[in-house]
């Protein structure tokens, strides 16, 4: 479990030391304080699927692997729920919104499959 919260801590802290330098550069009008909801939304459903992943793969391989399609797909959802209620209540600042959401998607994918990958090698 420590394999994974130590490199994600360094994620994190990397991600809030690249929004606070941006913020003080041109693009400061691309971050607000929904840029960091984002982020506390991320961590959060990261820290809850990873958790899920490791009670899953204590049991046969057949578990795990229904786990991860299905809190996969369950995610994906809840992401496309979170973009659509978002802009419907926000239009103004839709665009905004789907291209931080977007940037966030990507990078903590690529974290989520590199740890498992790098946890479940062992």
């Amino acid at each position: 479990m420590t394999s994974f919260f130590k490199p994600f801590l360094i994620f994190i802290s990397a991600i809030i030391v690249l929004i606070v330098i941006l913020s003080k550069t041109t693009l400061s009008v691309y971050i607000n304080s929904v840029t960091w909801c984002i982020l506390a939304y991320f961590i959060l459903l990261t820290i809850g699927f990873h958790y899920g992943l490791l009670l899953a793969s204590k049991g046969n391989p057949q578990q795990f692997i229904r786990y991860y399609m299905g809190a996969t797909s369950f995610k994906l959802l809840i992401h496309l729920g979170v973009i659509i209620v978002y802009c419907l209540f926000h239009r103004s600042e839709a665009v905004r919104f789907i291209i931080s959401f977007f940037i966030f998607y990507l990078a903590f994918t690529v974290f989520e499959v590199i740890a498992i990958k790098k946890s479940f090698k062992k």
